[in-house]
């Protein structure tokens, strides 16, 4: 599993806006024009999703005034930057690297929600691979956890060791997501 700069097994996902937009809260986020990434997205949404039935009792297409997808969690990020779009759920992970890439800034944007942890991205290998192949690939990846300079390139905090039940929470919310679409 693959861990953040601060050694957590997870990301966050994060509800952005610009810095010198009035919204300075959720609330003041109805009626303005709003961008997914990508239906496929956890954190940019399945876990909003979530925060709109669950949290807020809103269905977003009758919450915002236009609901968008953008297709990627940089082009959300970079569509509120160039006021593409008003609000844009996206993840720690992504802003920070184009953070360090140069290509926004910090002073951008304003978080106005952050989730809680979403398990990292996994690496896995198909149960019928050798168990030297698997252990031999495991073993390279958490290499990278005392190699800095390897790191910084992956521009993450390294891996850890996991298990198919750290992904449960993400069912979890599969299954919340579909029971209150429902209702």
């Amino acid at each position: 599993m693959e861990l953040n700069k601060q050694g957590q097994p997870g990301y966050t996902g994060i509800i952005i806006v610009r810095k010198d937009s009035d919204m300075k809260k959720l609330a003041d986020i109805k009626g303005h024009v709003f961008a997914f990434t990508d239906p496929n997205s956890t954190s940019g949404y399945l876990v909003p999703n979530v925060l709109f039935a669950r949290d807020m009792n809103v269905k977003p297409k009758n919450f915002f005034k236009q609901v968008k997808f953008s297709g990627s969690h940089g082009a959300s990020i970079l569509s509120v930057k160039n006021k593409g779009v008003e609000v844009a759920a996206t993840n720690n992970i992504d802003l920070d690297r184009m953070i360090e890439k140069g290509q926004v800034s910090m002073n951008d944007f304003r978080i106005l929600w952050r989730s809680e942890l979403i398990p990292g991205a996994p690496m896995a290998a198909r149960s019928d691979l050798p168990e030297s192949l698997k252990a031999a690939f495991a073993g390279a990846m958490l290499m990278f956890n005392a190699d800095k300079a390897g790191i910084e390139k992956l521009q993450n905090g390294g891996y850890q060791f996991t298990n198919d039940t750290s992904y449960d929470i993400v069912r979890y919310l599969k299954r919340l997501k579909k029971e209150l679409a429902a209702k």
